[in-house]
């Protein structure tokens, strides 16, 4: 970001505009709201730029494209985008004004609410904003936004939207090549890939609205285009991390954020009309029909995101037959996996320094850790304390599948003893999670990856169980023995019976914190967001 002076509030712009405070403030500059002293009582926007020189791009040339764009953008008049009514430049500063817009805009919305925006509302806003993108793309040469983001839609009391901030705006050629002088800006999780090297077209538009919807319906934006790109993090379906949204909303954003060009809609026009046609479906209108190769397109979106081994996880539970080697323990439902009598190689460099064969007999354990949704069970028959993330001890439904967190040793006492049940020996654990045949990881000897297990804050919260099955399960089915939540044993840690053990690591767990045998700890009474358990009953 740019280190500069603000301008002083009761500041005179050109003899005309009078500066009455900050607005906002990005990587290029401040926008400022301020008087225009030609009228009474009329308010704008001011936005100030840095102007862009270096070795290719000179002062004269900085200049030049300015007032090209300032220009074009003065001419575009549409109800979703404010109106551009004059450019300037003072010294090494560049000023564009247009309409102030009243309201607020969809990260303002969001942290009022403390929640995602609701799925039709969310609908409605972004279905609006799609009509000034059609508008803009059907320029001749078309602008391009290019700094799409939830900072940047304004929504007035109305319920108009109207897309603001032209700072990054270009008017694209014959190729649609941005021009020298913004192409470094970016703004991560909404700018896509090809936007890293300076090239946009309209379909960038359409990842970054794609984000951003994905954004106000999760409550979390997504990782950067980049590091989803080069594997570094995970994308996530939205509907994963808030299963309240509808299964076609999920698609169409994930069909939206697609990191190759040629696999987004072909327009935004196209976009829209998914969307439409979604909306009128959550309005009991119709049935979402979406027409040609886009809904072939759109289809397979439910296994084909980002990367080719994501899907979108099940939010529904499963109907398991009886096996052999399950059962659904009666008092929470949960299913539990057989392992049976037997020895194993136990221990190794990171508990106890070495490993030895041990012997245990049959008993059952939870083939996941306890979900929220499990645990509301519990809270509602007992009446006992709730975590305290949920709000006002309501389970949130956007984390129903994922591990209950917050819990301390204690509190999975309480629950095991409700659901007749205990927590696991370390031995009894370290078998479920690694076979007998003393593996590192439950999935073999291979180092984790985003493949097989949510760790080293990658995807930065739980994911929901089960989601990177079956790559990252146990030899015995369990999932989620690495990652995801460190999970209490019975055992104490340490001789003076002060701290309890944990094992598995977690969504924040560095790689060796993994290790089948990494022996974690802390107190009983000690609740933290990467923390949860699964249940074990003996054999009967």
């Amino acid at each position: 970001m740019f280190d500069y002076n603000h301008l002083a509030k009761n500041h005179i712009l050109r003899d005309k505009y009078e500066i009455r405070h900050l607005l906002g403030q990005g990587g290029m500059g401040a926008v400022y709201l301020a008087r225009d002293l030609d009228f009474d009582d009329y308010w704008v926007a001011v936005k100030e730029n840095f102007m862009q020189t270096g070795p290719i791009v000179d002062r004269a040339a900085s200049q030049r494209q300015f007032r090209q764009e300032a220009n074009i953008l003065r001419q575009l008049k549409h109800t979703n985008l404010p109106q551009v009514t004059a450019q300037f430049v003072v010294g090494d500063r560049q000023y564009m004004v247009m309409d102030f817009i009243e309201g607020q805009n969809l990260q303002e919305k969001i942290k009022s609410q403390s929640r995602p925006l609701p799925e039709i509302e969310a609908l409605e806003i972004i279905i609006q904003i799609c009509e000034a993108l059609i508008y803009l793309h059907r320029q001749k040469p078309p602008v391009i936004h290019r700094d799409i983001k939830p900072q940047n839609i304004k929504v007035t009391p109305a319920g108009k939207a109207v897309l603001v901030d032209f700072g990054l705006v270009k008017v694209g050629g014959a190729s649609h090549l941005t021009q020298q002088g913004a192409s470094g800006f970016v703004t991560p999780g909404f700018s896509p890939p090809e936007q890293y090297s300076g090239r946009t077209t309209p379909p960038s538009d359409i990842y970054a609205l794609g984000a951003t919807l994905y954004t106000i319906l999760a409550g979390r934006r997504p990782p950067s285009s980049t590091s989803i790109l080069s594997g570094m993090a995970l994308y996530m379906p939205p509907r994963v991390l808030n299963p309240t949204i509808s299964e076609w909303v999920s698609r169409a954003i994930s069909h939206a954020m697609k990191l190759s060009v040629p696999e987004r809609p072909k327009s935004i026009a196209i976009w829209q009309a998914q969307l439409q046609a979604i909306l009128q479906s959550l309005s009991g209108q119709t049935t979402p029909t979406i027409s040609s190769s886009d809904q072939t397109q759109l289809a397979t979106q439910q296994t084909q995101v980002a990367h080719p081994f994501l899907r979108e996880a099940q939010t529904q539970p499963q109907i398991i037959e009886p096996l052999a080697n399950t059962r659904i323990w009666k008092k929470d439902g949960k299913e539990m996996i057989r392992i049976p009598t037997g020895d194993f190689l136990y221990g190794g460099q990171f508990s106890y320094g070495y490993k030895e064969t041990r012997n245990l007999p049959q008993y059952w354990i939870d083939k996941t850790p306890v979900t929220n949704t499990e645990y509301a069970r519990f809270v509602k028959e007992t009446g006992y304390q709730a975590p305290n993330y949920w709000h006002q001890s309501i389970l949130l439904q956007e984390t129903a599948n994922h591990p209950v967190t917050y819990v301390s040793w204690l509190d999975a006492q309480a629950y095991t003893k409700w659901a007749n049940k205990r927590l696991p020996s370390e031995m009894e654990w370290e078998k479920a999670a690694g076979g007998t045949e003393g593996r590192d990881y439950p999935w073999g000897n291979q180092p984790p990856t985003l493949k097989l297990a949510n760790f080293a804050e990658k995807v930065g919260t739980t994911t929901p169980v089960g989601f990177f099955s079956p790559q990252g399960d146990s030899p015995y089915g369990l999932f989620d023995c690495a990652g995801n939540v460190r999970e209490w044993c019975q055992d104490w840690y340490d001789d003076e019976q002060k701290t309890k053990v944990l094992r598995g690591g977690s969504w924040d767990s560095v790689e060796r914190f993994l290790l089948i045998n990494y022996r974690h700890f802390n107190y009983p009474h000690y609740r933290y967001d990467d923390i949860g358990f699964r249940c074990v009953v003996s054999s009967e």
